[in-house]
């Protein structure tokens, strides 16, 4: 059995640029923070063809899962028809802007090469993780931060600052991803923003003074508390707060961790959303290359 912890990430910074007219997929430039809050993934060499059992979260028909998803692509490209049984176990808010799905599929990638004896390379990988969506490469990598530009194919990994208190609030209604670029497409045009560089990640203090979300202009009216929940993380301390990729998570970071009345607070002032505490990761994770071989 293989088991593999998908971690969940915020967007510290998160443009969106133009549709490309071809495949209708945006661009984007982001910067990528991974967390510690993870689903949890179980992988054995049994039953039937693949097979999915999740539990913790009702996610819908399996066929659609980005993990099925995720097995399909891999077959697909390496014709390997060893039986699979994945148990996914889901502690990530669903629809939430926290790349769970995503992050799902990075670890089915790894895990499915491990099992079949790794026939695809890192960069095989890469491919396959471009295609499923513009999160699971930067989940693929392992890296704890990153830049990354284009569908999200584009990466630079740079290193993290120490470990910060990250507080999540959840409303109760998930954002659907696809909807939400839709509604920044016909938006009108965001202001001018500087693009980040990766010296704007080398503290928490310099990335607080970039810190950008496209997507707060548009998800932002579908979330009747957005501005109660921001108000309420800022003013218990956080260095900052913003949407979660395309929402509808709430992030606060903060710089020292909150006092653990903190969240009962939260959980009172918002009694319909999910509210948790994490911390960001501050190590790589490996994962996608095979192991040296012994001489």
């Amino acid at each position: 059995m293989i088991a593999l912890q998908a971690h969940a990430k915020i967007n510290l910074w998160l443009r969106v640029l133009a549709r490309e007219a071809a495949t209708g997929y945006h661009q984007i430039e982001t910067a990528f923070c991974a967390l510690r809050l993870s689903d949890d993934l179980a992988f054995e060499n049994s039953g039937n063809g693949f097979e999915l059992i999740v539990e913790g979260a009702d996610l819908g028909d399996p066929d659609h899962n980005l993990v099925t998803r995720a097995a399909r692509a891999f077959r697909d490209a390496t014709r390997c028809e060893t039986p699979v049984r994945v148990r996914l176990t889901k502690n990530i808010p669903v629809g939430a802007g926290l790349g769970g799905g995503s992050s799902n599929a990075a670890c089915t990638l790894i895990a499915l090469n491990r099992i079949h004896g790794w026939p695809l390379s890192a960069s095989a990988l890469h491919g396959l993780a471009c295609r499923l969506g513009a999160d699971v490469p930067f989940f693929l990598s392992g890296a704890a931060m990153a830049l990354a530009w284009g569908r999200g194919d584009r990466l630079l990994t740079v290193p993290a600052p120490a470990p910060a208190t990250v507080v999540l609030i959840c409303p109760a209604t998930p954002v659907s991803t696809a909807a939400a670029y839709e509604a920044v497409s016909r938006a009108a045009p965001s202001l001018p923003v500087a693009p980040v560089a990766s010296d704007d990640l080398l503290s928490w203090d310099a990335i607080a003074g970039c810190t950008h979300n496209d997507f707060e202009r548009v998800v932002s009216r579908w979330i009747p508390d957005f501005a109660r929940i921001r108000s309420a993380i800022l003013d218990a301390g956080a260095r900052f707060a913003h949407l979660a990729g395309s929402g509808s998570a709430v992030f606060g970071l903060f710089l020292e961790p909150p006092g653990p009345a903190l969240l009962d607070h939260l959980q009172a002032l918002f009694p319909e959303a999910v509210t948790l505490q994490t911390q960001t990761r501050a190590t790589t994770q490996r994962g996608v290359d095979p192991p040296p071989r012994r001489s």
